[in-house]
């Protein structure tokens, strides 16, 4: 699991597969299929609300990491992730996106500076990945649904269907009616989170950072269930790159987008949880099912009408995260598929929408099996994944300062080789603390998944 932080710490890209620079014959793809998909013009501020929504949309789940690790250590790794996983992740993916603005975000980037075999690996790990950390969405909203509608588990899971057939149905007719709505989602989330942020700061009556640590468990426990919640919490900024060849001017929008929403992520997570403990307090009863919420904190500081706001806020995040992740996924796969190495049924592009309804079609169907798994469960194996994906790309951007200096980026982490090497050792060394705080059974489902790769690579290439 340390070969990544090898690739980035001076032994530069391996690939030792002979084959790894194999492309199909121009005959079996003699057109790009991408080259079907319809560009869409949209302004920095719409992007910014969905990179807003694809990197946060609010801190709603971060119930289970108050009651999980305790209110100080929870508070605590809401403020230092960020400056050791989130912005230096942050940073890289700006770098990326300016230099390589192509459909397919991450997978490009990784092909470009690693090579094939490590491109399909993050690919591969990326895309199980987003099945998984997509259906968590569509879990997560039914979860804070069925707390006032108390459904029985088939009735939840068909509200999870329903749910999944709407986005699936709205991301194949546009690019723009994703964005749009992720948008109009974004501010229903903002606003009663800076109610709620005000109000508590003028109730605040107690410590939020008494007891620090869970009194119950060890505190390497307790970090490890807060690092996870926290790494997941700080992550997507790659995601709208995927997307890259479908929008107008993407060197331009995209990294703006990313740099505005970089402050805006911290404190919608912060603010609202900082001034829930120490306003309403009671942090051992935090939980998304059938615990306090920030609905029942916001309840208590404003009202019903509050509460009512928070709620609707809660299910547009998870709707929202739905909606823009199917999006982003597809892309990730579309290209794999264009590449030879996934069934040409995923890069099916839609003729007269320009969108790709393969790959969104298939992701959807996965999204209803996996809705009737556990929140917790899923959480774990998606983190593992893609922090995987996330050392590949940061040694993809030291291995393409190498190999192609002279490559234009318009968005460029200053102090030269050097200095991006240092920034992305800090979230490497953060990536690798993860993939063994969660304890051995964690660690071999995680490796498990994992090594699904080669050997789906290995099946690909025959």
């Amino acid at each position: 699991m340390l070969w990544p932080a090898v690739l980035i710490y001076g032994l530069g890209p391996v690939d030792d597969d002979p084959l790894s620079d194999w492309r199909p014959p121009l005959e079996v793809f003699p057109k790009p299929l991408s080259s079907a998909l319809h560009t869409t013009r949209l302004p920095v501020g719409t992007i910014f609300l969905v990179v807003f929504v694809l990197a946060s949309a609010g801190p709603f789940g971060v119930e289970e990491m108050v009651s999980a690790t305790g209110p100080g250590l929870a508070l605590t790794l809401l403020l230092i992730v960020p400056l050791v996983w989130g912005i230096p992740l942050a940073l890289v993916c700006t770098e990326l996106a300016s230099a390589v603005p192509d459909e397919g975000g991450s997978y490009v980037w990784v092909e470009r500076g690693l090579g094939r075999f490590w491109a399909f690996q993050a690919g591969w790990w990326s895309s199980l990945s987003g099945v998984v950390d997509t259906a968590l969405y569509v879990v997560l909203a039914v979860t804070y649904a069925n707390t006032w509608l108390g459904q029985p588990p088939l009735v939840a899971w068909l509200m999870s269907v329903a749910v999944i057939v709407l986005f699936a149905t709205l991301n194949v007719r546009s690019l723009r009616g994703m964005a749009l709505s992720t948008a109009a989602f974004a501010v229903i989330i903002l606003v009663p989170c800076a109610v709620l942020t005000v109000l508590g700061m003028a109730a605040w009556s107690q410590n939020p950072f008494v007891p620090f640590a869970h009194p119950e468990q060890s505190t390497p426990t307790s970090l490890g269930l807060g690092l996870t919640v926290a790494i997941w919490f700080y992550s997507g900024y790659e995601s709208m790159s995927t997307m890259a060849g479908e929008v107008a001017e993407p060197t331009r929008v995209i990294p703006r987008a990313l740099v505005l929403a970089l402050p805006v992520v911290i404190a919608i997570y912060f603010l609202p949880t900082l001034v829930g403990l120490a306003s309403v307090g009671r942090w051992a009863e935090w939980s998304p099912d059938a615990g306090i919420t920030l609905v029942d904190v916001a309840a208590e500081l404003g009202g019903p009408m509050l509460a009512a706001a928070m709620m609707a806020g809660a299910l547009v995040s998870s709707l929202g995260l739905y909606n823009a992740y199917l999006a982003s996924c597809a892309r990730t796969t579309l290209v794999m598929a264009e590449r030879g190495l996934l069934p040409r049924t995923f890069a099916r592009v839609h003729p007269r929408y320009g969108t790709p309804v393969g790959s969104i079609a298939i992701t959807a169907v996965l999204h209803a099996i996996l809705a009737m798994g556990s929140f917790q469960a899923l959480l774990v194996i998606d983190v593992f994944l893609f922090v995987l994906n996330y050392l590949l790309v940061f040694a993809a951007a030291v291995s393409l300062r190498k190999k192609e200096p002279q490559l234009e980026r318009p968005f460029r982490i200053p102090f030269g080789t050097a200095g991006l090497t240092m920034l992305v050792a800090v979230p490497s060394a953060v990536a690798c603390l993860f993939l063994v705080a969660n304890g051995a059974q964690a660690l071999a489902w995680g490796a498990a998944a994992a090594a699904t790769g080669p050997l789906a690579y290995g099946l690909a290439r025959r």
